[in-house]
This record gives structure tokens, sequence and C-alpha cells, in this order.
């Protein structure tokens, strides 16, 4: 076991977080805790307690810890999931072991690719190249208000922009999987396997000060080019920033594994 969160309250509920790649750029962790932190914080409620384990350097919940977890969130990366790296090889049979236990396990990107491959669906490069920046995102309504968390969530919007960094992509879905989300880009943004599995290939966990650091190192990198960046940071000086509040929430509900209740005054969106 790696870097943990403050003991939680006697009796709170419990995560791992499956690091899939270190801290990039180094901002991330300099500035904001590492992605530890990032997705702690966008994820994480008081009372609860987050473990994370870094995966892609081969540590991974022994068989004791992980009948103590609640749920488990696998991160972004950026190693292919349709790969085949041993660390990437064990992650698949280490979620298809959680996912026969019937573990909640939230993916996020690459996380979102590789719960697809490990479940039995199939990931690749996307035909379009990179979706960098903030794009909107359309919700199957109909199809989220017949998974068991989202029933009884009120006033869910058609649609709701989102920060997308990948150009990889869900290309067949795994066996029992509903479609939650699509854009106009990517065909499945969100899908759901029965009650206790979510992906997510966007990235609800990061605000826009951490995209432009990754889009900033990208350019250095020569991951993409100087165009790419700008067309990416177009939303931004046009004033379009990814609803936070709504993804977060939604992912926050997911790994409590209950119903949404009415509360008083507060609608997701």
């Amino acid at each position: 076991m790696t870097v943990a969160s403050e003991a939680a309250a006697a009796g709170g509920r419990r995560y791992a977080l499956l690091l899939a790649m270190d801290d990039f750029p180094e901002y991330v962790g300099e500035a904001r805790g590492g992605y530890f932190g990032v997705f702690a914080a966008a994820f994480g409620d008081a009372g609860e307690r987050w473990d994370a384990f870094r995966v892609y350097d081969g540590e991974f919940p022994t068989p004791d810890e992980v009948a103590v977890y609640d749920g488990f969130v696998v991160t972004g990366s950026p190693s292919d999931a349709h790969g085949d790296e041993p660390w990437v090889l064990r992650l698949c049979d280490f979620l298809r072991t959680l996912h026969a236990m019937e573990k909640r396990l939230l993916g996020v990107c690459f996380g979102h690719q590789i719960l697809c491959r490990a479940l039995g669906g199939r990931v690749g490069k996307s035909s379009s190249g990179w979706d960098l920046g903030v794009r909107t995102v359309n919700l199957n309504v109909e199809e989220m208000h017949g998974v068991e968390f989202l029933k009884n969530l009120q006033e869910l919007p058609r649609s709701a922009p989102l920060i997308e960094i990948h150009q990889d992509e869900v290309l067949e879905l795994p066996p029992g999987a509903t479609v939650l989300a699509y854009s106009e880009k990517t065909g499945v943004e969100m899908f759901a396997v029965g009650d206790h599995v979510l992906g997510v290939q966007g990235h609800p966990e990061m605000d826009m000060d951490i995209m432009h650091h990754i889009i900033d190192a990208f350019v250095d990198c020569n991951t993409i080019t100087s165009c790419a960046a700008d067309a990416a940071r177009k939303a931004a000086d046009e004033g379009r920033e990814p609803d936070m509040e709504l993804w977060t929430g939604l992912c926050k509900l997911f790994l409590m594994g209950k119903r949404m209740e009415k509360t008083a005054g507060v609608t997701l969106g």
C-alpha cells in the first residue's frame, strides 16, 4: 500500500485509487497533491478514507486489502489500454476478479477503457485522432434512469461540458453494458455494467487549470502540435468550462452505492 489519506472516522467508507500514471506534468504533484490529491478532492467526502496503489509500478492491493474497500477507481494513463505491458495485463486480471466479486468499479479515461477491455469489450485508437479540450457530452437520460443508483435523480440535463484528453476510445462494449453518454466525436463517453461498474471517458476530476498545464506539457514533449493546443484552448477563451459539479456528483453517487434521494434544494447540473 502506498499513499493514504487521513484516517477516516470509525466505520467510514474506504476507497482504493488505482494510479495508472505518475504525476504529469510536475505541476500536478507540486501544486495539487498529485493525482491522488486531485481524485480524492474531486470524489471524496468527509469521513471517508482513500488509499492509492501505483499499479503502473506493480503495486496492487492484496486479497486481504481488497476485502476492506467499498470501491475502486482507475485513473487515466499515457499507456494504451489495448496494449500488452505486463502491468496492463495484470490490471485487466485484477479488474476481472473485482468484477466477479461485484466490487464497485469506476474508471476514468484510460480507466474507462481498461474496464471495457477487462470485461470483454474492445478498445483502440480513435479514427479521428485526439480529443483534447472541453466537449459537450450528451446524456442518455432514459437509460440513466434505468441504472439503480440514478433512478431517483431529479432533472438530469440532456448535455453537459466535460474535459477530454484522449486518443483511444471504446470500440465495442463489454457484454451487458449500457451506453449512458456519448458525444459528437466519441460514441461511448460513459457506460455502466449492472450497478457496480461505471466508465467515464472524459475527466470529471480535472479543472481548466490542470487541463492547461497538461496541454502545455504535451506541446513541450511534442505529443501534440501547437495548432492542436491552440484549438483546445479556444474553448477556455470563449468562457466554456466543464460542469464539474454534475460529473463529479454522478461519480460520487456511484461510489456511494445507493440511490440518489430527493434533497433539500440540491439538483445535480
